[in-house]
C-alpha cells in the first residue's frame, strides 16, 4: 500500500486546523465535493479528543476526564455511512458496576436556507440510553434535518473510574479526514502501553506539565491532516483492526515512596492473575455439582467422548449474547439455570471435560468484533473464554455459544488470530485461532431454453462453516430466511425448498427458476453466460488498495464447485465456447479452474474455486485479487449459438 496515511492533499479554503465548535462558514456548506477524494459521499473535516488523567482530592482517587468534538460534512446523503448520521456514544462499567458519566452532550445541523446559515439542533428530549449488555450502555441520537450539503457537529464528555484502559481512538475512518487530534495528559507516575496501530507510530509528540500537587504530568498528543479512507475490505473480519488508531493502557503505577503497582507485565502474570482471581479461576476450581453430570459420558474412545460433552453442552446450555472475560453467572448459578455467558458456558464445558478425564484448558481471547489483540500483553483487551482440550497431543478448539459450531470448527467471532490457552502456575501457551476444518459449497445447474427463456433448477449443498453461518441466520430470523437466501440470485424463482441434515452440518437449497437476462437474441445467433446468475459480475477487490498489510481471512479453508448443464435446442449448433481456464497461487495454497465440455447435446461449465487456509498473508493479496478478476472475466464471457 502506497504510504496508505498522510497524503498531502490541497485544502479547501474553508478547512481549518484548529475547528471551533459552532463556528460553521457558508463556504464549509456550500461546498459539493470533498478535494481529498472526489467520489467522497461525506468527511471528517475535524475530530479531536482530550483526555485528562486526573486525582480526584473529594473521592480520594484518579479519574480519567475525556471531552470529544466532531463536525462531518455530507456531500451525499443517501451513501454517506449510517453511524455518521446516527451516533452511539458508548458508556461503559468499571470495577464495581460504576458507569461512565456523560454530560454535555450536544449535536447540530447546519443548513443554508435563503442565503442564512440555519442550524436543527438535537434536543435532550431526543437522546435515548439503550442497554447493550451489562458492561455497556450506549446514548444515541440521529440528526435531524440532514441534506445534501449539511455539516454536523457534535461533542460530549465523559468522566470515568476507567483510567487505566483508555478506549480505543481511531485516526483513519472510512471516509477521509481532514483535521485527526488526540491529547492525553496523565502523571508522570503512570506508565502506559500505548496500543497503535497503522501508521501512527512517528505522529505522536510529547512534553511535561507543571501540576498543582508534587508530581508533574506527562503530555502526549498528534495532529494527523489530510488522511485518506479506508473502507471495507473483502475477507477482513474487522476492519478497524486496519485503521491507524491509537489505545493506552496502564502497566505500571509507581509513585516513589509511595506505592508500587505492577499490572499486566507479562501473558505468565496474566494466567496467574486469572487462576488466582476467584470469579475466574475460582469458579475452575471443584464444581462437585457436575460429577453426575459427567458420569454420563463413558465412551471409551476420549475423542468421541469430548465430541459427546461438547454437544451437549450446545444442547443444554443457552448463551445469553453477552462477551466478557470474567463469569457472568458463576459456574453454579450457570448450571442451575442452563443460561450464562460465553466464559460461563466455557468454564462448565472445561470442568466436564476434565471431569471426564479429558486435558481441557481456558483458551483467553479478544472476539473480532472487540480487535486484535497487539503485540503486548493486554488484560483489558481480553474479552471472552473458549475451551482447548489435548487428546494424545492433538490440540482441540470448541466453542458452546454457537449451536451450530464443531470441535476444531468456531464460530465467526472467535477468528481473531490469536488467544492464549492457560494452565496452572502462570504456564500459558499461544494458540492460533482459525478454522482449519475444510468448508464446501457445491452448485448444480440444470436449464434449457423454453419460450426465449432460460428454466432449470439449481440445487446448492453447503457444509460445516458455511452451514453453520446459514443456519444461525435462519434461527435468528426465520422469517426473512427465504428472502436472505435467495437475495442471492438475480433470476425469478418460482419454488423454493430448503432441507438440513440431523447432524447440523450442511444444509440444501433447491430452486426453480427463470432467467432472461443472462441470454440475449441478436439475428440467427443466440448469447448464453454459461453459469447464469452464479457468476460474478464484479470484482470486490476492485476500487480497493493496490497492496495490504493485512492478512486475508477466509473464515475457513473452502472449495467452491459450480457445474451447469445447458441443453442445446434443437435447430441450433454451437459457434464459439470459451477456453479453460486455470490459474494456481504459490505453494498450493489455491487456485481457479473452470471448464467447458459439449457432450451428447449439453454443453456442460464447471468451476472450482479453491482456497487450502482460513487465513493467507498478505503477500497473497494481489495473486488472490489478480485471480478473482481473471475468473470473473472468463465466466463473463459468452457460449454463442447459431441457428442451422
Amino acid at each position: 500500500m502506497k504510504r496508505l496515511l498522510f497524503i498531502i492533499f490541497a485544502l479547501n479554503s474553508f478547512v481549518f486546523a484548529q475547528v471551533k465548535f459552532g463556528k460553521i462558514s457558508e463556504e464549509e456548506i456550500a461546498a459539493t465535493q470533498s478535494t481529498l477524494e472526489k467520489d467522497a459521499s461525506a468527511e471528517i473535516t475535524s475530530k479531536s479528543a482530550y483526555y485528562n488523567i486526573f486525582y480526584d482530592a473529594q473521592n480520594k482517587k484518579f479519574k480519567i476526564e475525556k471531552e470529544v468534538e466532531v463536525r462531518i460534512k455530507i456531500f451525499d446523503k443517501n451513501q454517506a455511512p449510517n453511524r455518521l448520521l446516527n451516533i452511539e456514544i458508548p458508556s461503559r462499567y468499571s470495577e464495581k458496576h460504576t458507569k461512565e458519566n456523560i454530560s454535555g452532550i450536544k449535536a447540530s445541523t447546519y443548513n443554508l436556507a435563503d442565503g442564512e446559515i440555519e442550524e436543527t439542533k438535537v434536543k435532550s428530549a431526543d437522546i435515548f440510553t439503550e442497554k447493550k449488555h451489562d458492561y455497556l450502555e450506549v446514548e444515541k441520537f440521529a440528526f435531524p434535518n440532514v441534506k445534501d450539503g449539511s455539516v454536523l457537529e457534535y461533542k460530549y464528555r465523559i468522566v470515568s473510574n476507567r483510567y487505566y484502559d483508555t478506549d480505543t481512538w481511531f485516526f483513519q475512518s472510512e471516509i477521509p479526514v481532514r483535521f485527526n487530534r488526540f491529547y492525553i495528559e496523565y502523571p508522570e507516575f503512570f506508565i502506559f502501553q500505548k496500543d497503535m496501530r497503522g501508521e501512527i507510530n512517528n505522529h505522536v509528540k510529547s512534553n511535561v506539565k507543571n501540576t498543582n500537587f508534587n508530581f508533574k504530568n506527562n503530555v502526549e498528543f498528534s495532529e494527523i491532516k489530510n488522511i485518506p479512507s479506508l473502507r471495507d475490505e473483502p475477507f477482513v473480519q474487522n476492519t478497524d483492526n486496519l485503521r491507524s488508531s491509537i489505545r493506552y493502557e496502564l502497566v505500571e503505577f509507581s509513585y516513589p515512596g509511595y506505592i508500587y503497582e505492577k499490572y499486566s507485565a507479562s501473558w505468565e502474570q496474566i494466567v496467574k492473575d486469572l487462576y488466582n482471581n476467584s470469579s475466574y479461576g475460582g469458579e475452575l476450581k471443584g464444581n462437585n455439582f457436575l460429577n453426575d453430570e459427567a458420569k454420563k459420558f463413558t465412551d471409551s474412545n476420549q475423542i468421541q467422548n469430548m465430541v459427546n460433552i461438547f454437544d451437549y453442552v450446545k444442547s443444554n446450555y443457552h448463551w445469553n449474547g453477552y462477551t466478557g472475560l470474567y463469569p457472568q453467572n458463576g459456574s453454579r448459578k450457570t448450571f442451575n439455570e442452563k443460561s450464562g455467558n460465553g466464559t460461563d458456558l466455557n468454564i462448565i464445558l472445561i470442568s466436564l471435560l476434565q471431569k471426564a478425564g479429558i486435558q481441557a484448558y481456558p483458551v483467553v481471547l479478544s472476539t473480532v468484533e472487540h480487535g486484535m489483540l497487539n503485540y503486548f500483553p493486554s488484560i483489558y483487551k481480553l474479552n471472552h473464554t473458549l475451551t482447548a482440550a489435548i487428546i494424545d497431543n492433538n490440540l482441540f478448539l470448541m466453542d458452546p455459544i454457537q449451536k451450530f459450531s464443531k470441535v476444531n470448527m468456531l464460530p465467526p467471532q472467535d477468528l481473531n488470530f490469536t488467544g492464549y490457552m492457560m494452565k496452572e502456575n502462570g504456564k500459558y501457551q499461544q494458540i492460533n485461532l482459525m478454522n482449519f476444518v475444510q468448508s464446501e459449497i457445491k452448485n448444480s445447474l440444470n436449464y434449457q431454453i423454453k419460450d426465449e427463456m432460460l428454466v432449470g433448477t439449481l440445487s446448492q449443498t453447503k457444509n460445516n462453516y458455511y452451514a453453520m453461518h446459514d443456519l444461525q441466520k435462519k434461527t435468528k430470523d426465520n422469517s426473512n430466511f427465504e428472502q436472505y437466501v435467495l437475495s442471492d440470485y438475480d433470476c425469478d424463482v418460482s419454488d423454493f425448498t430448503m432441507q438440513e441434515n440431523s447432524a447440523g452440518d450442511a444444509v440444501r437449497y433447491t430452486v426453480a427458476f427463470e432467467d432472461s437476462k443472462n441470454l440475449e437474441f441478436i439475428g440467427n445467433k443466440m448469447f448464453i453466460n454459461p453459469l447464469l446468475f452464479l457468476s460474478k459480475e464484479t470484482n470486490e477487490f476492485n476500487f480497493r488498495n493496490d497492496e495490504r498489510k493485512y492478512p486475508l481471512e477466509f473464515g475457513t479453508p473452502f472449495t467452491h464447485i459450480t457445474v451447469a448443464q445447458f441443453t442445446i435446442p434443437d435447430g441450433y449448433t454451437t459457434e464459439f465456447v470459451p477456453e479453460n481456464l486455470s490459474l494456481i497461487l504459490d505453494n498450493q495454497n489455491g487456485g481457479y479452474d473452470l471448464r467447458f465440455e459439449e457432450k451428447e447435446g449439453k454443453i456442460i461449465t464447471q468451476s472450482v474455486m479453491h482456497i487450502s487456509k482460513s487465513v493467507l498473508p498478505q503477500n497473497y493479496y494481489v495473486a488472490v485479487k489478480d485471480m478473482y478478476q481473471k475468473a470473473i472475466e472468463q465466466e463473463n464471457k459468452k457460449i454463442i449459438l447459431v441457428k442451422k
